[in-house]
C-alpha cells in the first residue's frame, strides 16, 4: 500500500492509496456536517446530503442512478455532526466515470424545489423509523443535554418542523457557506498510479473556483451537570450516563480510548457486560463509548434494562468505574488489555472501505494518516496509573449527567 497527497491549485486536497485489486473506490469529504448549521437550520447539512442524487446542470435524478448503477457500481453518501461523505465503489475501469460523477454532484447539483418536496418526505420517514429505536433515540437526546445550547448537540436528521420550511434558497446558501474548497478532501484507492489519479483530479476539479471558509466553528466550552428522566412508551428503561471527554488531538486520548475499551466497550470480555449480564443478568446490552470531535468529545455509558433493575445498575457500573479509576492494572493485564484493542485495531483495518473513510478522516483534520505501526506505539506506551488517571478525569461522578427513558 502506499498513500500519496497533493493539493489543487484551488485549494482541494487530494489523498490516493495504491493498492492492488480489481475494485476502485473515490469520493469526496467535505468538512461540514451538522454542527456547521445556523440555529435556523437544523438538520439542513443532512437534507443537502440527500439532495446531491437529486439531479444536476447536465444530470437527472435517473442519470445519477444509472451511471455507476449501470456498470454494477454503487454510490453512497451520509453525514455526521462534523462531516459530509459522497464515495463510489467501482470497478477499477469504471473509475473515471466515478470521479467526474462524484464532481458533479458535490459542486454542481441544483437543489431544485420539486425535487426537494419528495426528498423532504424520505427524510420525515427516516425520523419516523429512527424516533422507533429508544436505544439510538437516547444518545441524540443525551448529546442534546451535554452540549447543550452548541449545534454539535443537535440530532443530525432534524425536525419535521423544520423540514417542513426549507426551500432551494436555504440549502444553496447552506452549501455555498460549507462547501468551500479548502474543506473538502477527494479520495481515491485501487490498483492506480498517482499521476493517473492527479490527472482526473485536474480534470474533474479544475474548474472550481478557489474559495476559504469565512467562518470558525463554535466551540461547546460550557457545561453543567444535568440529569434527565423522559416518559417513553416502552417496555424497558433505557440509561445513558456520562460526560465531556477529549478532543481528537488530546495527549491523553489514547489512554482514554483503552480505558474505555477495558470498561465497557464492544467485546463481551468488558468489565460493565460480565458484571451486570454474565455475572448477574441484568441486561441483555451495556456498552460505553468514547466519541472525539476535533475540539471536544462524549464519553458515555448505554444500558437497557427492566425498570426495577435501574438503581441497581446504576450503583454496580459506579463501583466498576471507581475500580477503574482506583485499581491499576498489573502489567500482564494491561499487556493483555492492549494486545486485545490492537488486534481488534487491525481485524477492522481489514474492511478497506472503512479503513479509507477513517484515513480520509483523519487527513482532513490533522493533515496525515497514522499507520499501524505508529497508533501501536501510542498504545504501546500507555501506563497502568494513566488508565486510572484518566478515569478519574472523564468518568468523575461530579462530572456525570444523567439521562433515563422510562
Amino acid at each position: 500500500m502506499k498513500i500519496f497527497t497533493a493539493v489543487l491549485p484551488n485549494g482541494i486536497r487530494l489523498l490516493h492509496v495504491q493498492e492492488r485489486g480489481e475494485v476502485a473506490y473515490c469520493g469526496a469529504m467535505v468538512n461540514a456536517g451538522t454542527r456547521d448549521e445556523l440555529p435556523d437550520e437544523h438538520g439542513l447539512a443532512h437534507l443537502a446530503e440527500h439532495m446531491l442524487f437529486k439531479g444536476t446542470a447536465k444530470r437527472s435524478s435517473t442519470d445519477i442512478i444509472d451511471r455507476l448503477e449501470g456498470v454494477g457500481g454503487d454510490l453512497n453518501a451520509f453525514t455526521t455532526k462534523e462531516d459530509t461523505t459522497l464515495y463510489a465503489v467501482s470497478l477499477k475501469k469504471h473509475l473515471w466515470r466515478a470521479y467526474e460523477l462524484v464532481a458533479d454532484l458535490v459542486f454542481h447539483s441544483l437543489y431544485a424545489d420539486d425535487e426537494l418536496n419528495k426528498e423532504r418526505m424520505v427524510v420525515m420517514d427516516e425520523i419516523d423509523s429512527y424516533l422507533d429505536d429508544p436505544s439510538d433515540l437516547i444518545m441524540d437526546d443525551f448529546e442534546d443535554l451535554i452540549f447543550s445550547g452548541y449545534a454539535l448537540g443537535r440530532n443530525i436528521l432534524g425536525t419535521k418542523q423544520a423540514l417542513r420550511g426549507y426551500r432551494s434558497r436555504h440549502l444553496r446558501a447552506f452549501v455555498d457557506r460549507c462547501y468551500t474548497p479548502d474543506q473538502v478532501v477527494i479520495f481515491s484507492m485501487g490498483a492506480v498510479s498517482f499521476d493517473r489519479i492527479y490527472a482526473m483530479a485536474t480534470a474533474c476539479f479544475e474548474s472550481v473556483p478557489a474559495r476559504q471558509r469565512a467562518y470558525e466553528r463554535q466551540q461547546p466550552l460550557t457545561y453543567l451537570k444535568n440529569t434527565c428522566e423522559m416518559r417513553k412508551r416502552t417496555s424497558q428503561m433505557h440509561c445513558q450516563l456520562g460526560g465531556r471527554a477529549y478532543a481528537k488531538s488530546h495527549p491523553d486520548r489514547t489512554a482514554l480510548h483503552l480505558a474505555n475499551y477495558l470498561l465497557g466497550g464492544p467485546n463481551a470480555s468488558s468489565r460493565l457486560n460480565m458484571c451486570l449480564r454474565e455475572q448477574r443478568g441484568l441486561v441483555y446490552m451495556v456498552e460505553s463509548s468514547y466519541v472525539a470531535y476535533t475540539d471536544t468529545g462524549l464519553w458515555s455509558v448505554y444500558f437497557g434494562a427492566d425498570k426495577h433493575d435501574q438503581d441497581q445498575i446504576l450503583d454496580l457500573i459506579r463501583q466498576e468505574v471507581c475500580r477503574l479509576q482506583h485499581e491499576p492494572l498489573s502489567q500482564l493485564k494491561l499487556r493483555r488489555l492492549k494486545d486485545q484493542f490492537l488486534s481488534q485495531l487491525v481485524i477492522a483495518a481489514e474492511n478497506r472501505e472503512s479503513w479509507l473513510l477513517s484515513a480520509v478522516r483523519q487527513y482532513m483534520v490533522s493533515g496525515k494518516i497514522e499507520s499501524q505501526r505508529e497508533i501501536g506505539q501510542r498504545v504501546r506506551q500507555v501506563e497502568a496509573e494513566q488508565l486510572c488517571a484518566v478515569a478519574r478525569e472523564v468518568m468523575d461522578p461530579d462530572r456525570l449527567s444523567c439521562l433515563i427513558y422510562r
